[in-house]
Parts: C-alpha cells; sequence; structure tokens
C-alpha cells in the first residue's frame, strides 16, 4: 500500500504515536508536518526516521495550499503563517486542519474536515481569513 501523504497535524503523542510504525510498514510519499517544533523524544525520532528515508518529501503545509490527488481535493485550511515554529503559539493551534472533498453524498458535495486538536485562537485565524469549514463530517 502506498500512502500519498502522511499527515502529523501536531506534534503530540496522541497524534503522531503510530507513525514511525507507518513509516516502517508502508510506502509513504509526502510527509506534513505543522512546523511546530516540540522537544519531546516520540517527536524527535520521528522526524529521525523521515531523514533516513530519503524518498519521502517532507512539507510544511500552511493554511491556503492546495493537493488535488485523482478526484480527492485536499485544502490546508490551518496553521495560519502566525502558528509557526518558534512561536508562542501552542501546539494545538498550529495544527494542520484539512478539508478533504470527494464527490457527493445524497447529492451534495462530500467533505471532510479533519481538525487536529486546533484551538479558539486558530478556528478564530481560519474565519477571519474567510476559511470555508462546512463539512460533511467534521472529525475533531
Amino acid at each position: 500500500m502506498v500512502y500519498e501523504v502522511n499527515p502529523s497535524s501536531h506534534p503530540h503523542k496522541d497524534h503522531i504515536g503510530g507513525l514511525e510504525t507507518v513509516l516502517s510498514n508502508y510506502r509513504v510519499r509526502a510527509f506534513w508536518d505543522s512546523s511546530f517544533r516540540h522537544e519531546i523524544p516520540i517527536y524527535q525520532n520521528l522526524l529521525d526516521k523521515i531523514d533516513v528515508h530519503s524518498d519521502v518529501r517532507f512539507s510544511l503545509p500552511k493554511a491556503g495550499y492546495v493537493m488535488i490527488q485523482g478526484d480527492v481535493q485536499i485544502r490546508v485550511l490551518a496553521p495560519q503563517p502566525i502558528h509557526i515554529a518558534d512561536s508562542s503559539s501552542d501546539a494545538n493551534n498550529a495544527s494542520i486542519v484539512i478539508k478533504l472533498c470527494y464527490g457527493t453524498h445524497r447529492g451534495k458535495p462530500f467533505s471532510m474536515l479533519l481538525a487536529g486538536d486546533a484551538q479558539l485562537e486558530s478556528w478564530s485565524q481560519m474565519l477571519a481569513h474567510q476559511q470555508n469549514i462546512r463539512a460533511t463530517v467534521f472529525k475533531f
């Protein structure tokens, strides 16, 4: 199995704990990171593992980035540029928030909003930048 993109919403153990196993057992072409640096061993080990896999494209997507994979559109809604490494923002507010759009459900466009652990500060920024956060499925 090939994973086109393996996102790490933010560097907390409950969001990255299994990603080393994914990298070891599946072919991953791209890895998305929030760019919020966190000095916990599991995060450092994950970054080291990605460095070993030279075929994995490491990216730091920000709000506004759009990726098309066949019939699937992946739009990054957060983090905004203010939620970056070396900022005072909490790792949760630096979460990568993506909206995945694919096909239809009951005759309407289908979308999923995958929010990591985005907090009020991040949601306020998304709304201030007029991000469309409406979705068929919301995963928080």
